[in-house]
Order: C-alpha cells, then sequence, then structure tokens
C-alpha cells in the first residue's frame, strides 16, 4: 500500500498542482485501502538549494501553493500500525513541465530483499 501511495504521489505532481491536491492524491490510495489511521502526517515538502528561504511548501490538506517547474520535493510515506512505526518508500522528484521527474527511488522488494 506505501508503495501505492507514493505512485499517486509521483503522478499527481504537475506545474500549476496545489499542494493540498497532490497530498490528496495519495490519501485517496489510503482511504480506499480502509485503513484508519495509518498515516498521521503531511505526504511531502519541498526540498533544494536554500530550502530554508523557500518557504514553507507542505504536501498536506488545505496547502495553497501551486508547484512551479524546477520546485524539488521530498515524498516520504511512513504508515503506523498497531505495533509502532514501519519503514516505508519515498520518492524525491523534481517538478518538470511534463511532470514529475524521479531523482531517487525505492527499489522493488524482490531487489531490496535480495540486497
Amino acid at each position: 500500500m506505501a508503495e501505492e501511495v507514493i505512485h499517486a504521489l509521483v503522478a499527481a505532481v504537475k506545474p500549476g498542482t496545489s499542494a493540498a491536491a497532490v497530498d490528496a492524491a495519495g490519501r485517496e490510495v489510503l482511504k480506499r485501502s480502509g485503513r484508519k489511521g495509518v498515516f498521521r502526517q503531511r505526504t511531502g515538502y519541498q526540498t533544494g538549494i536554500n530550502w530554508t528561504e523557500r518557504g514553507d511548501l507542505s504536501l498536506e490538506p488545505g496547502a495553497e501553493d501551486i508547484l512551479k517547474s524546477g520546485m524539488t520535493l521530498h515524498m516520504p510515506n511512513i504508515l503506523c500500525s498497531e505495533n509502532g512505526y514501519l519503514f516505508g518508500p519515498g520518492a524525491h522528484v523534481l517538478v518538470t513541465e511534463r511532470g514529475a521527474e524521479l531523482l531517487s527511488q525505492t527499489p522493488p522488494r524482490s531487489i531490496a530483499h535480495d540486497a
């Protein structure tokens, strides 16, 4: 499920899209899973050079910031369980005119288990 959330978030990243709309794409996957309370944080935030001067762009409900080409975003996805926190995949992307360009990627499970 966590990987599906990341795929939905990445697919939603486009210039002109609001930070709230990207967040909603990931939360919709979680909603369909029927597991309430597994996600308790924002779905991502802006990164890059001079990131402390970039403002406070955060992918979360109600965020009004609009994505622009050249922005970089980190989208960690850590889901909670009854036993505590679990490791989840994440993505770091560059916003381009064509959408998101992956700058990092969590390897598929088959590769991760072989490592």
